[in-house]
């Protein structure tokens, strides 16, 4: 029998053993970070957490822990609601800054109350707005079971933490040798002026400067592309959302179920959403906000400029939607 490179000692719990060897051992697990926040009795409350875990779907449901010290628990077990933030890769300020004990935390923070008044942080790779529905022993940690109101995804990198360490995802190098791109080849890396590659990095620049106003709002990315489909037509089938918002199915129907849920949308009797007048409001208020967020955008470009860019994005539309052009 051989032993493995790099293997330490066994250590058997049932002796006595140092607290810190089993930490190391628990770090071997990489797992992402979060700030987990909450609002209780007039205060604001937030603390780091590495222990965030997806727990059901149906009903949908994610657990964390706190320790049984922390100065926030009794904030987190008696306010109701939480929002969960996982951080994303360029937040490690703001890890360091709610793990760190006393101070305002949320000084410099952009945020947004959420469900119940539980802070939303900006800037993370995805949230998750929750209702309390359990607080269980886990032994000198709180197990905190957290029902699911609302949530939101952006295309960001997450934050990692492995080894006493923050890290940041990245695609594993096999997955090129296993999956080699279509005509046989090794995909090569896209050059950085590709055309297509600069859209995509704008559109994303874009968006997340706008995000801003999404959030004052209550509105995520994917639910403002909807809203904005669903003005413009009578009504639309869940499938027809996704191909029109170019978002896949799963997405395209968690968004319109939050829609629904909030009552900026309906479903009628012929299996088809429409907004209901609340939403038509809400997204004339979100075109408001994009047409002064585009005037300061484009501030600085000539309108020749501006003219040649939106010729070049209309045959680019055309050709992707199968038009003919002029």
């Amino acid at each position: 029998m051989t032993i493995a490179q790099g293997r330490v000692e066994a250590i058997d719990t049932a002796q006595p053993f140092d607290g810190r060897s089993l930490r190391q051992c628990f770090g071997q697990f990489a797992t992402g970070v979060t700030v987990v926040t909450t609002e209780f009795a007039g205060a604001l409350f937030g603390v780091t957490a590495n222990s965030f875990s997806s727990v059901s779907l149906e009903p949908p449901l994610i657990l964390w822990s706190l320790r049984r010290e922390s100065a926030a628990l009794e904030a987190f077990t008696k306010s109701g609601h939480f929002c969960v933030t996982v951080l994303s890769a360029d937040q490690t300020d703001i890890a360091q800054k709610f793990a760190a004990s006393g101070g305002d935390k949320f000084a410099g923070i952009d945020w947004q109350p959420g469900k119940g008044g539980a802070p939303v942080l900006a800037g993370g790779a995805a949230t998750f707005e929750c209702a309390l529905e359990a607080a269980m022993d886990g032994g000198d940690h709180v197990i905190l079971l957290g029902r699911v109101l609302r949530f939101a995804r952006h295309d960001r990198d997450g934050l990692v933490f492995a080894r006493g360490r923050f890290a940041v995802t990245r695609e594993h190098p096999g997955r090129d040798i296993e999956q080699p791109a279509r005509g046989g080849g090794r995909r090569p890396d896209v050059a950085p002026d590709f055309l297509l590659q600069l859209l995509f990095h704008a559109y994303n620049s874009v968006s997340d400067a706008f995000d801003r106003h999404r959030r004052e709002e209550g509105i995520t990315t994917n639910q403002s592309r909807i809203l904005a489909f669903l003005y413009d037509v009578a009504g639309a089938s869940a499938s027809e959302i996704a191909r029109a918002t170019y978002l896949g199915s799963g997405a395209a129907e968690d968004a319109v179920r939050a829609l629904t849920g909030d009552g900026l949308a309906i479903k009628g009797l012929d299996g088809k959403f429409a907004l209901t007048e609340t939403g038509r409001a809400r997204r004339e208020a979100l075109a408001r906000h994009f047409d002064a967020f585009e005037a300061e955008e484009i501030a600085g470009l000539s309108a020749e400029d501006i003219a040649a860019t939106k010729r070049v994005l209309r045959a680019l539309s055309r050709g992707a939607s199968g038009e003919a052009g002029e």
